[in-house]
Parts: structure tokens; C-alpha cells; sequence
């Protein structure tokens, strides 16, 4: 025991070379406590990476088992299918009824813009003819000339 502590003692009296000493200083000086504290949450992040990985992998091994084993009951899975068809079906019902529509107004829509078509092509760029366009002047004259009253009376025939 007296032989350790004499070790010790001579131990203790060890310094380090100046130019060791200087170039420790500095670089202990140089570093930051950030540097450190990003060095320590690099190295945390690592092992927080790693522990939700597991957690990850574990919950996914989890969720295949309870999904294989409710997949090998027949019975359940017949009933659970057979009222996805009736569900599937009414949806595709309720798809084909609303394409049924849109195609009814399409039909509306294209036989309004046959006859607009044919009328146009039969009358010709009537809008631009001179005595229809005095006819239509004719007639905004005759309004023009109305009285008053009368217009009144035909706004409130018109409001009720």
C-alpha cells in the first residue's frame, strides 16, 4: 500500500511539455460549448433514430399479424364481404343514375343547340337586317310613348 501511494506521489508531480500544453489550451479554448452541444444532439439523435425505427418496425409487425389473423376467419370475412358488395353496389347505382342524368341534359342541351343552329342557318344573320332592326325600333318607340301609369300598372301586374 505504502508502494501505490509513493507511485501516486510521484505521479502527481508529472506536468506535460509547454508546447503540449499551449496547443491543448488553444484547442479547448477554440471549441465552443455549442460545437459540444451539437456534437452530444448529433449522438442523441442517432439513438432516438435508432429506438423509433424499433417502435416502428415493431408496431408494423403488429398490425400485419392482427390483419393475417383476422383475414383467415371465413365466416367473418364472408359477411364483411357480402355487405361491401351491397355498399359497392349502390354506389355504382347511384354512379350510373347521376351519368343518366348528365347524358339526358347533354341531349336537352344538344337538341336546343340543333334547332338554334338550323334557325340560324335558315334566317340568315337576321339580327343585322335593316327592317328588322326598324320593327325593333318601331317597338321601343311605342313603349317610349306610353304613359306613365300605364307602365306602373303593368310593373305591379307583373310583382303579384
Amino acid at each position: 500500500m505504502d508502494e501505490l501511494e509513493k507511485q501516486l506521489k510521484t505521479l502527481k508531480n508529472i506536468s506535460p511539455d509547454a508546447s503540449f500544453a499551449s496547443i491543448s489550451r488553444a484547442a479547448i479554448l477554440h471549441t465552443t460549448r455549442t460545437d459540444r452541444i451539437h456534437i452530444a444532439s448529433v449522438g442523441n439523435l442517432i439513438k432516438n433514430l435508432g429506438l423509433s425505427l424499433s417502435v416502428t418496425a415493431a408496431a408494423v409487425l403488429i398490425i400485419v399479424i392482427i390483419s393475417s389473423i383476422k383475414a383467415a376467419d371465413p365466416v367473418g370475412s364472408a359477411v364483411v364481404r357480402f355487405g361491401t358488395i351491397e355498399n359497392e353496389a349502390e354506389s355504382v347505382r347511384q354512379d350510373i343514375n347521376i351519368a343518366l342524368k348528365e347524358i339526358d341534359s347533354f341531349n336537352e342541351a344538344d337538341k336546343k343547340t340543333a334547332f338554334a343552329l338550323t334557325e340560324a342557318a335558315n334566317n340568315g344573320p337576321a339580327h343585322l337586317n335593316i327592317s328588322v332592326l326598324n320593327m325593333e325600333l318601331k317597338n321601343i318607340k311605342e313603349v317610349e310613348l306610353m304613359e306613365k301609369d300605364e307602365i306602373n300598372l303593368m310593373l305591379e301586374r307583373a310583382a303579384f
